[in-house]
């Protein structure tokens, strides 16, 4: 079953570098979405990214827990493709370079 209007979408996975997680990574991947994922396994982390292998891909070893890791991810997510072009995440907000970002 197709997903309809993922193509060029930013999705963040928690807990993105392994089980359900890691399906939902490789699902929105094969429908043209850029995804971020994120897992405290670091190791894992780098193993998902190095067998997908996909320039839509970025893994960040973060504890979502922590505040201080989250900006980390979303700063990691903005800075590969937010930034680079209008995109959005897929919620719908959409994150225009020339204006600065709106939620």
């Amino acid at each position: 079953m197709a997903l309809k209007g993922l193509k060029d979408k930013v999705a963040v996975i928690t807990g993105g570098a392994q089980g359900l997680g890691a399906g939902i990574a490789r699902r929105l991947l094969e429908e043209g979405a850029k995804v971020c994922v994120v897992d405290i396994n670091g190791d894992q982390v780098d193993k998902f990214v190095g067998e997908v292998n996909s320039p839509n891909l970025i893994g960040v070893q973060a504890d979502v827990s922590k505040e201080e890791d989250a900006e980390k991810y979303m700063a990691a997510a903005l800075v590969a493709w937010l930034l680079s072009d209008e995109s959005s995440f897929v919620t719908g907000a959409v994150y225009p370079v020339d204006g600065g970002w709106t939620a």
